[in-house]
């Protein structure tokens, strides 16, 4: 029988024992609430994601930047696209459209009246500008 390695002096065969949290497990746990100062200064701060407009596109999003959209414009219409970021989930929803009826009653349909009203109004608001503006 072959003989076990020897210990080193004052340490044990065992391997040691393993942390009990892990980088993954602090980052998994709820952020510390913000003190006085940082959450007015929180409040105070402009938000991050304000509409940005182009020529040719517009992107927009919630006010928690769970939910994001790209409107691009071209002469046959505007196409949509939607990102929603909700629970470790990422679903995203790509939508043309060609004629002001169609874009309205998708609209008029969509959950993101309920959800996020300002962003809807926007999206809203941009897509028939577009349409009134190419006739």
């Amino acid at each position: 029988m072959a003989d076990a390695p020897p210990s080193i002096a004052g340490h044990g065969t065992a391997s040691p024992e393993p942390p009990t949290c892990s980088r993954r497990d602090h980052a998994a746990q709820p952020a510390r609430p913000l003190g006085p100062k940082a959450r007015i200064r929180h409040q105070r701060r402009p938000k991050r994601w304000a509409p940005a407009r182009t020529l040719d596109a517009t992107v927009l999003s919630s006010d928690d930047s769970s939910i994001s959209c790209v409107l691009r414009y071209s002469a046959d219409g505007v196409a949509v696209q939607r990102c929603e970021c909700r629970d470790n989930t990422l679903t995203e929803l790509y939508l043309a459209f060609n004629s002001a009826t169609d874009y309205k009653a998708w609209c008029d349909a969509d959950i993101l009246r309920e959800a996020a009203p300002e962003l809807h109004r926007q999206l809203r608001q941009y897509g028939e500008e577009h349409f009134d503006a190419v006739g």
